[in-house]
């Protein structure tokens, strides 16, 4: 990996701490609005068995929210997303509010749907799906608390 690479990486992941960070003191006042609403999802790390948090666009279809795992269009699946499909617990923080979810990943006609939901809320995922020959995973979040809980994501 050349420096040029390195330096954004690292750029990329003091930029999404400061936004996480800056989310939770303002409980989303700041941050939860990025070119659509945008949401704390906090995933356990396939490897590494760690919390990771990552600001992630909140897509509202049928009465449920749904997160993209566009990557800006890169060929791979974003780690969030991998985390997810490997460990589907998550925790959402939707502004000031938080709770327990199980992620699932959608497939077939019903990821079709759910992604097309998400083209018409954000025109980018309609550009991001041009940028490569993947298919974008879609998951749905479903509470696994109906009181929500309460704590950090």
């Amino acid at each position: 990996m050349d420096i040029r690479r390195s330096l954004l990486r690292a750029g990329i992941k003091a930029g999404t701490a400061t936004h996480v960070a800056i989310y939770r003191l303002t409980e989303g006042r700041v941050g939860a609005e990025m070119n659509g609403d945008v949401i704390l999802l906090t995933t356990k790390g396939r490897t590494s068995g760690q919390l990771r948090t990552t600001p992630v666009m909140r897509v509202e279809h049928e009465g449920a929210i749904h997160v993209v795992g566009s990557a800006g269009g890169a060929d791979h699946d974003p780690a969030w997303f991998r985390n997810l499909s490997a460990d589907p617990r998550v925790r959402v923080r939707d502004r000031d509010r938080v709770w327990d979810a199980r992620a699932v990943v959608l497939e077939g006609d019903e990821r079709d749907v759910a992604y097309a939901a998400a083209v018409a809320h954000m025109d980018g995922f309609g550009d991001y799906e041009q940028r490569t020959d993947r298919t974008i995973p879609v998951a749905r979040l479903e509470s696994l608390d109906p009181r929500e809980a309460t704590g950090a994501a």
